[in-house]
């Protein structure tokens, strides 16, 4: 537990927000407490202070575990703050605490203050833990009261039945209606257990639930009609039984604990990706085929398939014949192979028209890995119908061989169809392509982004271009010749999935009026090159461009978030910047509002873009679509399509040194720990990229050491990607280090090779092994050892490069004051400054008795904050009180009799006038020395 207490903690929020405001920060869990239970709020309470600054979006984590091991994050909440109040409160969702809500599991928890969540003077809060204890009283049935039949095993069916057998002396169970809780499943139960996957044991969604029947002391668990078969898949599962949710022998306080049996394994399954899918109408029984993706996998000959059909009389499926499966391995057009499973029916005969069903046991297709797939039970239904008798053959709205000004847009019409569905929406093997065609080839344009969208209306298909992501050219203006590619089965007909289109094929030839505003004419300041972002602006000039140039007005639909609709919107048109993402296609990710002065355009962010001034790190490029500018009002007098690229930024990991922090003064350097802000865990990390090396005080320069550095990478709390980099030899020696990890140590996987660090140092000063000797040699003294009036309050204060988190003393730590004869006179509470590495000795009565005196603090009187161990030695004071002046003697008295320091008497009955006006020296008044100084 941190050694935290109220004072010290308002010392450190004045260190670190000044002592203006003084604020008192309180939290409604104190660090170290022990609880009973935890309900989920927690409230952070600032007092005292005059300017607070919220940061939104905040979020709090709670944490399993203390904070100073490796805790798991158990729940996020964002913090509602109340400026009335000054109160942070902090809620966290039940549903996201799941399954120990309120938290009455014994056991260490952590909840983490998240750094910057407000300001205090300018000044932003750091990140804290605030670690509790939960120490709840037993229940009466726990897990260790309780066994299962079956134990926790593998499974591949419904587990029909369970047993929960609870102690002997329990006679009679009732039932308490408790909450369900979880996010995916609401709602109140009673005598009911819950079935769900289980994940770093705890339950996160349960699918369904099992019927709870008592019979002596078992409890007997059957699947009742929420739980269906068709809900499993691969993975661990586990079987709850909710808190609270019964009682034993009629006392209702002796209730249960959460009582969780995990995990079930079902093992994982060859997914099939049948077509058609199962219930298609279909005209075609001759094969049925399904997808593996990523699995070389065959069919087992010894498991026989089979097909049968309903008799519509006995509404029973008969038998017709049995189904040959074979596999073969394929490649998709991406270049990734996949398995192809065919079923074929063993029968030569003509299959009547009807409902059909076909029945894969388990196994009939396995992996051929060194591993446990195999095909789960399969059973498919489709009805065998008689081809409708329409044509395939569509109008297109642009003739065969026709030629237009440009290309946004197709439409295919078939005149004999009333339904048109879109088959295989997801599959981009064989995409619906516009194409350029160079010496009677099709080419794709722009490789996989030469695909047209589609919408279907009745029976018509538009096949049309997406404004917004399309490369390279919107619209097509540029002249040749042109081919729009349908592959076959795109689409289906009539309902029909196998009742589909052959490949569709239009060629067409674009030729484009010359642009008043060519493409060649137009240059872009600053040039394109590699930058840290898009906000511009930027400044096109336009050579050879006569006459007045203007912004087109457009006209487009733009989400109302108000009220939920699309509204027209009006308006100058604007530049677009577009992002490349790896090569594969271009998307809009903003637009530039247009100026015109003469033959200067110049382009700044519109009012979105400003909102969200973010730029991926990637190739960028500004467009002006064709027919936004136009020359003298004269709507047929526009611009080319002008392109300006590429513009880079580049992609790179950011890393930061956390611990320790670059210039630290430490004893050693072993251990160094980055974060970055990657979400991710990189697949090559390159150790030869990462060095160390030692200053030379001489010369000034750094030297590499032969340590060898090894790195590793994990995730941290907050799901961002952690380093560690350790050295082979733990360095001592006293001087200066520099770390480097050069750009690229770590880097993604193969589609990400650009994405590596940049190159990081951090220095590092050794101080050597550091001895209490030197660590509490104090550097400043106040009031200075030697010559002093009286002693009152005595500050020390030490280096605090040598304490990273300031000092510790304990309460009654005190220091003492002895006089010539080594005699304790005098006692002194010592009271430590945390953040400033000092302390203060405070006397209640001022010391002023002339003699020389000696302030001793004995040894272990003073720690450091974080190693507790770490202890001074005695330390060591020696002051001399010399003879006070007349204002230290009490004025007060009436009768002054004044001594020379000889013994005799020089006057009595003497005023403190009379006194000032003695010869200079030293006398005795009233029994005290007394110093006269004209």
């Amino acid at each position: 537990m941190k050694k935290i207490t109220i004072i010290s903690l308002l010392l450190m929020f004045m260190g670190f927000f000044g002592v203006a405001n003084a604020a008192t920060i309180t939290y409604s869990i104190q660090d170290g407490a022990t609880m009973e239970e935890f309900d989920g709020v927690f409230t952070i309470t600032i007092e005292g202070a005059t300017d607070i600054e919220v940061t939104p979006y905040k979020y709090f984590y709670l944490y399993s575990g203390n904070s100073e091991g490796s805790p798991k994050m158990k729940a996020s909440c964002e913090a509602m703050f109340d400026k009335t109040t000054n109160v942070f409160t902090v809620t966290f969702p039940s549903y996201n605490m799941w399954p120990d809500y309120p938290i009455q599991t014994n056991g260490d928890y952590c909840i983490m203050i998240p750094a910057g969540l407000y300001k205090l003077d300018g000044t932003e809060n750091v990140q804290e833990y605030i670690d509790f204890t939960i120490d709840a009283p037993r229940k009466y049935i726990t897990m260790e009261d309780v066994t299962i039949d079956p134990a926790p095993c593998k499974f591949e069916e419904m587990i029909p039945q369970i047993t929960i057998t609870l102690p002997e002396e329990v006679t009679s169970v009732d039932f308490n209606e408790v909450a369900a809780g979880s996010s995916d499943y609401y709602g109140k139960i009673t005598a009911k257990a819950q079935f769900g996957s289980v994940y770093n044991g705890q339950m996160n969604s349960p699918v369904g639930e099992y019927d709870i029947a008592v019979e002596g002391n078992k409890l007997i668990l059957t699947p009742s009609e929420t739980l269906e078969a068709s809900d499993l898949r691969e993975g661990e599962w586990g079987v709850r039984i909710l808190r609270n949710s019964m009682y034993f022998n009629g006392d209702k306080t002796k209730t249960n604990d959460i009582l969780l049996f995990a995990p079930y394994v079902y093992p994982r399954f060859l997914k099939m990706m049948f077509t058609p899918e199962s219930g298609s109408k279909i005209i075609d029984m001759s094969k049925f085929v399904a997808k593996i993706d990523g699995v070389t996998a065959v069919a087992d000959e010894s498991i026989v398939s089979t097909l049968s059909m309903l008799n519509t009389e006995s509404d029973q499926y008969e038998y017709v014949c049995d189904m040959t499966v074979t596999t073969a391995i394929k490649q998709d057009s991406w270049g990734y192979d996949y398995t192809e499973v065919v079923l074929t029916p063993n029968t030569t005969a003509t299959l009547d028209y009807g409902k059909y069903k076909i029945e894969m046991p388990k196994g009939a297709v396995k992996s051929t890995a060194d591993q446990p797939d195999l095909s789960a039970p399969t059973t498919l239904e489709y009805e065998y119908i008689e081809m409708p008798q329409i044509s395939l053959v569509p109008t297109w709205s642009i003739e065969e061989g026709g030629v237009v000004a440009q290309f946004t847009e197709v439409t295919m019409t078939f005149p004999e169809a009333t339904q048109i569905d879109y088959v295989g929406q997801y599959n981009y093997d064989a995409v619906i392509s516009i194409n350029e065609v160079v010496d009677g080839v099709a080419t794709p344009w722009g490789g996989n982004m030469g695909f047209l969208d589609v919408k279907i209306t009745g029976n018509q298909v538009r096949l049309f271009m997406d404004e917004g992501s399309f490369y390279p050219n919107y619209p097509i203006d540029k002249d040749g010749e042109y081919r729009v590619i349908v592959p076959k089965g795109k689409f289906a007909f009539e309902g029909v999935e196998t009742y589909t289109n052959e490949e569709l094929v239009l060629n067409f030839k674009v030729d484009a009026p010359d642009p008043a505003i060519p493409a060649n004419c137009a240059t872009i300041d600053p040039a394109p090159s590699l930058v840290t972002d898009m906000a511009g602006p930027y400044t096109i000039t336009l050579d050879g461009v006569e006459g007045e140039i203007s912004v087109v007005e457009t006209t487009e639909e733009v989400y109302d978030y108000n009220t939920g609709e699309y509204v027209q919107v009006t308006g100058p048109a604007k530049a677009q910047l577009m992002i490349n993402f790896g090569g594969y296609y271009m998307q809009q990710w903003g637009s530039y509002d247009i100026a015109v002065d003469g033959n200067k355009l110049t382009l700044t962010p519109d009012e979105a873009m400003q909102n969200n001034l973010y730029f991926e790190p990637s190739d960028y490029q500004i467009v002006i679509p064709k027919g936004v500018l136009i020359v003298d009002n004269d709507p047929t007098k526009t611009n080319a399509r002008l392109e300006f690229g590429w513009y880079t930024i580049e992609r790179v990991i950011k890393l930061t040194f956390v611990e320790p922090e670059p210039q630290a003064v430490v004893e050693k350097l072993s251990t160094f720990t980055l974060s970055s802000d990657a979400y991710s865990t990189p697949t090559t990390i390159d150790n030869s990229l990462i060095t160390i090396a030692k200053l030379d005080e001489t010369t000034g320069e750094y030297t590499v050491l032969d340590n060898a550095i090894e790195a590793t990478a994990a995730m941290g709390p907050e799901y961002y990607c952690d380093f560690t980099l350790n050295l082979a030899q733990e360095i001592t020696e006293a001087g200066k280090y520099k770390v480097t990890v050069g750009k690229s140590a770590f880097f993604w996987d193969e589609y990400m090779e650009d994405y590596g660090n940049a190159v990081i140092e951090g220095v590092f000063e050794v101080k050597g092994a550091i001895t209490p000797e030197q660590a509490f040699a104090p550097i400043a003294v106040d009031p200075e050892e030697g010559e002093v009036k009286s002693i009152k309050d005595i500050t020390i204060t030490f280096d605090n490069q040598y304490f990273a988190n300031g000092l510790w003393c304990e309460d009654n730590a005190e220091a003492k004051v002895y006089n010539e004869a080594e005699e304790v006179i005098a006692t002194a509470g010592i009271v430590a400054d945390a953040a400033d590495a000092k302390i203060t000795i405070s006397f209640a009565e001022e010391i002023r008795s002339v003699g020389t005196f000696d302030v001793v603090i004995e040894q272990g009187m003073i720690s450091d904050y974080d190693k507790p161990e770490f202890v001074n030695p005695e330390i060591r004071l020696t002051y001399n009180i010399v003879v006070a002046g007349i204002d230290a003697v009490e004025k007060d008295a009436k009768v002054l009799t004044v001594v020379s320091i000889n013994g005799v008497v020089v006057k009595e009955n003497a005023s403190w006038n009379e006194i000032s006006n003695l010869e200079n020296g030293v006398y005795i008044v009233n029994g005290q020395k007394v110093l006269v100084r004209k």
